[in-house]
Formats: C-alpha cells, structure tokens, sequence
C-alpha cells in the first residue's frame, strides 16, 4: 500500500515573509499509479517539481513532488492574494501484524 504525506504551506507576496505549513493531509492507495493519478486530477497543471532526499551514500532519491500555485482567500470582505505549496511524499505501508 502507498501513502502519500501532503504537507500544505502558504506565504504572501511579500518578499520578507515566511512559509507557514499549515496541514498535513494523508492519503492511501494500492500502488504508485493510482497515487500519481490522484496527483494529476487534483492537481491538473500547477507547477510540478520534484522533491528528493539524499540517501546513505549521498546521492540524491526523489520521494515526492512539490506543487506550487497561487491561491486567495476573503478576509473582511478583501481579497487577499498569496502562494501556496504542497509537498507530497510517498511512503509504504506496511501491515503488521501483531
């Protein structure tokens, strides 16, 4: 089984503001192509990047993606503009069995 780790963050268009990660969302599947399918319809063209980590011996493992858009919410009857990443990761699952 595959999960996927989605660690959302926002920051404004200021360029002295910081990212604030705001949820943290898990999602299952049965195998890596459903997972990438949900990314793709959720997602569907904002900006993709991969995402790695290094391993044991340094070189580089991608795990993931980061998808970057930008986004808006209402606060007291203003619009306010900022720009929102979500990093996915994949995971296994592993049931055990106790």
């Amino acid at each position: 089984m595959i999960q996927l780790a989605i660690r959302k963050s926002t920051k404004s268009y200021n360029p002295k503001s910081q990212w604030q990660f705001y949820d943290l969302e898990k999602k299952s599947f049965e195998n890596v192509k459903e997972a990438k399918a949900w990314i793709n319809d959720t997602y569907g063209n904002s900006r993709k990047s991969s995402m790695y980590v290094d391993d044991e011996d340094g070189n580089p493992k991608k795990i993931g993606y980061v998808i970057g858009f930008r986004n808006y919410q209402f606060i007291d009857g203003k619009r306010e503009n900022f720009i929102e990443q979500h990093w996915i990761g994949f995971e296994i699952v592993e049931v055990l069995q106790i």
